[in-house]
């Protein structure tokens, strides 16, 4: 389910943000303070934030700025349309959605959508760059375990390598586990 958080501090507005936001299956949090957002962002984990300035505690764009420094979040800022143009320069580079807040519905509609697919893919890329890091690092700690085992037993490459798939065959154990025991017995990690 997507989770989107608006900070908004009029009730219409924060209405209207609402009404789009769950047309496209999305639950929505609703906060007025860019010190609640903080703490909300700090607990809970949303697809899509969408700030409307000027807030009560602030204008709004550092915390969008703070936002997609720290954040997975896609960000839409919604300002005055006499600055947006400005806004959208210097925010957009950041990957901030810069629109006028007097856009119309069908706009905004669309960059939420399109912001909800953007998160999809990046949290995919982010899941494969998880995978390939963690299998880089097993890589690396079989080789440390090989190069244990040529040092420590006089073994060739093959060799050593033949050693640690054997055994983790025949003791029904991964690679990585049976490369982490020879290392803890030869080597200190």
């Amino acid at each position: 389910m997507k989770k989107v958080l608006i900070v908004c501090t009029n009730k219409a507005e924060q209405k209207k943000l609402a009404m789009t936001a769950s047309e496209q299956g999305a639950v929505c949090t609703i906060l007025s303070s860019s010190s609640a957002a903080r703490r909300a962002a700090d607990s809970s984990v949303f697809d899509l934030i969408i700030i409307k300035a000027p807030l009560s505690d602030e204008f709004g764009r550092e915390l969008a700025l703070k936002f997609s420094e720290s954040l997975y979040s896609e960000i839409i800022f919604l300002c005055s349309p006499y600055i947006s143009s400005e806004l959208s320069e210097i925010m957009s580079s950041q990957g901030i959605t810069v629109l006028a807040s007097n856009c119309e519905k069908q706009l905004l509609y669309e960059k939420m959508h399109l912001s909800f697919e953007s998160r999809e893919r990046m949290m995919s890329f982010n899941s494969e760059y998880r995978k390939i890091q963690s299998r880089s690092e097993e890589i690396k700690l079989i080789g440390r375990a090989k190069k244990a085992l040529m040092s420590k037993k006089g073994l060739t490459e093959p060799q050593a390598h033949r050693f640690i798939e054997k055994k983790a065959m025949d003791t029904r154990k991964t690679r990585l586990e049976i490369a982490s025991g020879i290392l803890s017995e030869y080597v200190f990690l």
